[in-house]
């Protein structure tokens, strides 16, 4: 029974860790945009080209995250915060039986 509840855990352990770091990598990526985005070369552009550049700029101050419910961000730190309160959770069930 207790090799079923450690399988169960991890498989959802492995889950969210998926997804976390997939949404690491969606807001690493937002990031690396916004910094290549600032390092272009604009100066001997066209019109056009800086208006478009300023616009995507604009639309990119916004860091791009995955936020179910809007209640929190997908990302490696909150895994780490939900790995630390089941640790807690688990530690006090112990001590309590």
């Amino acid at each position: 029974m207790k090799i079923g509840y450690f399988i169960s855990a991890l498989s959802e352990i492995l889950i969210l860790y998926a997804y976390c770091t997939n949404g690491q990598k969606i807001i690493n990526e937002s990031d690396e945009l916004r910094r290549a985005m600032g390092e272009c070369p604009w100066l001997d552009k066209p019109l056009w080209f800086k208006k478009m550049l300023l616009l995507m700029m604009t639309k990119a101050q916004a860091t791009l995250q995955i936020k179910p419910f809007g209640l929190y961000v997908v990302c490696l730190n909150n895994f780490v915060g939900i790995l630390n309160g089941a640790y807690s959770y688990f530690n006090l069930l112990r001590t309590v039986k």
